[in-house]
């Protein structure tokens, strides 16, 4: 009776154990994961300001590093009333793609999202290309961020 129950405790740890690295695996394949170190199809810049009067700006990098030229569809969103400017950008292969808040969204504060996209149809695709940093002045506050970037799983991976 203890044998068996020891035999037992061993294959449920074996099992747990198993599930465990498979879990870890899958997760290893995918790279799903969040990360403002890696590349993806969608990019995230949680803040970003214009307000000449303060002399307050934000200057945007979006770049692609990988070795097809992708679509995006950058969309500026206003933290406050949720309205919106945009713009579609092509980047070739290693090509970056520079702008400041003020140029194309003045007197706004809000956040952004940039979308690697389908140039004929605007959907998104997995192009999984995308790195983005941010530099922020805001008063007496000034400072850079890498934008976070999101890996893009079960959409169509055509880009230009």
């Amino acid at each position: 009776m203890i044998i068996s129950r020891k035999i037992t405790h061993i294959f449920f740890s074996l099992m747990m154990m198993f599930f465990l690295f498979a879990a870890v695996q899958a997760q290893t394949i995918l790279n799903v994961q969040v990360s403002d170190q890696k590349a993806g199809s969608l990019l995230v810049f949680p803040y970003y300001t214009s307000k000449a009067q303060d002399r307050r700006d934000t200057r945007v990098t979006i770049s692609n590093p990988g070795a097809k030229s992708v679509a995006v569809h950058v969309f500026m969103m206003d933290g406050s009333n949720c309205s919106q400017a945009d713009q579609f950008v092509c980047l070739t292969p290693n090509a970056s793609f520079a702008f400041r808040a003020s140029e194309l969204d003045p007197e706004m504060t809000g956040w952004i999202l940039a979308v690697a996209v389908d140039p004929a149809t605007g959907e998104p695709v997995a192009a999984n290309t995308l790195i983005g940093n941010a530099f922020v002045i805001d008063g007496d506050y000034v400072g850079n961020y890498g934008a976070e970037s999101f890996w893009a799983t079960g959409v169509p991976s055509t880009v230009v």
